[in-house]
């Protein structure tokens, strides 16, 4: 099947979440039992990398292209569909694969993207990249916070039971998360100031 977000990349990423020529690589990994998050990425709508895809669209393919991997391979890899399951999925020899969002611009569709966040399995959802979004900005934009867009989609998220990820938001979009959470949120992949 074609996924035409990720086509303009093909000739930097060449074939499958089992082998592949990308940073991790389960072939490469042995017999390692491990749990890898595997991202739903979007560019953001200020930058040239999607060129005039619907960020849903962009979003769309990537969680397609996901659930035929997770079909095509499923002898070594299975979709967490909770945390719990995690365990049993390692104890069967197979990869836990956690299907995650980083920067839901896609919520420009409208707040009821996190319902298709929950269908398809997706357990950490992030905010923004480095620029602006529906819902906040990135470090690019300093002195911007959560869009009320934003704030609904944090309370959507916890209300499926998705881990909000900061990783990306900018300081006061980050207080502002923090100010409003009920839940735990993450930062997958930021460090401390002090760091």
């Amino acid at each position: 099947a074609a996924y035409a977000p990720y086509s303009q990349f093909s000739n930097k990423f060449y074939g499958t979440l089992a082998s592949n020529n990308g940073q991790v690589s389960a072939d490469r990994m042995g017999d390692a039992r491990w749990v890898q998050c595997y991202a739903v990425w979007m560019p953001d709508n200020e930058g040239d990398e999607k060129g005039d895809i619907p960020s849903i669209e962009w979003y769309r393919n990537a969680v397609a292209w996901f659930k035929d991997q997770m079909e095509q391979l499923s002898d070594r890899f299975e979709q967490v569909r909770s945390f719990s399951d995690i365990p049993a999925i390692l104890d069967a020899g197979k990869v836990a694969a956690v299907l995650t969002v980083e920067n839901a611009a896609c919520l420009d569709a409208g707040i009821e993207v996190v319902d298709e966040f929950a269908d398809d399995g997706v357990l950490i959802a992030g905010v923004t990249w480095n620029y602006r979004n529906a819902l906040g900005s990135g470090n690019n934009y300093p002195d911007e916070g959560l869009t009320d867009l934003g704030k609904e989609y944090l309370a959507a998220l916890e209300e499926h039971g998705i881990v909000a990820d900061v990783s990306h938001l900018n300081e006061k979009g980050f207080w502002e998360l923090e100010s409003l959470a009920t839940k735990p949120y993450v930062a997958t992949h930021s460090n401390s100031r002090a760091l």
